[in-house]
């Protein structure tokens, strides 16, 4: 398996709550050795969310295998389409962009809530295989992930999506080189949609797990499975 480190620097794709991008060089010195020296052949990551620290390690660590795993479908599909069909997943997004950039404040508004409804009208129940079709959804999953509030992703009871749509100014929604460099970083790694005890498949003295689970929630109201 080729290795996973590439030439072109890569981002997260995805905003995500609670990502590590900004402690990436505190947990430099926290990585075990035997990763630095090379001795570990595989990456474990269970909540994979934005993926900050596995396009970190993956640029900077010569690693052959990477298992990203998440309970959440739409992740993974979205993941999937980035690993497997970038292309056409720019054009999927650039035709978002393109229209929605162009119009004043208030329209963008109305432009959000449409693909909101659009893309709650049908969410995904799995993330199993591979289906190209599924390219359409991920770049409506992308586009609004760029443009609500605060860049959170948050579902009802009902499982749709409501977070309401945010103030940006040019939001850069279509970042080509930087979905390239992400879907090259992705190309040998395993997509998993499943809870986190799938990775334990994968722990074994070659593998270094990066373990970083969701926020246990203060009080009944804090988790966002409770907004309506």
């Amino acid at each position: 398996m080729a290795l996973l480190r590439e030439r072109t620097a890569a981002r997260p794709v995805l905003k995500w709550a609670g990502g590590k991008g900004r402690l990436l060089d505190q947990f430099e010195e926290m990585f075990p050795a035997a990763l630095r020296a090379g001795r570990l052949r595989r990456y474990v990551e269970p909540f994979i969310g934005g993926g900050a620290v596995f396009f970190h390690i993956a640029q900077q660590y010569s690693l052959r295998e990477a298992v990203l795993c998440d309970v959440n479908p739409e992740l993974i599909l979205a993941y999937k389409v980035l690993q497997r069909d970038p292309e056409l997943l720019i054009e999927e997004l650039d035709a978002l962009e393109r229209p929605y950039l162009k119009l004043p404040g208030s329209r963008r508004k109305s432009f959000y809530y449409e693909i909101r409804d659009s893309y709650n009208a049908s969410p995904a129940s799995h993330a199993n295989g591979y289906d190209p079709l599924w390219a359409h959804r991920a770049a409506r999953m992308i586009f609004l992930n760029k443009t609500c509030f605060n860049g959170l992703y948050r579902v009802n009871r009902s499982g749709h999506f409501n977070v309401p749509h945010g103030r940006y100014a040019c939001p850069c929604i279509c970042d080509q080189d930087n979905l390239r460099a992400a879907s090259a970083l992705l190309r040998d790694a395993t997509l998993l949609c499943a809870d986190f005890t799938a990775a334990l498949d994968f722990a074994d003295e070659g593998a270094f797990i990066y373990y970083d689970p969701p926020y246990r929630p203060l009080n009944p109201t804090s988790n966002f499975t409770a907004y309506a």
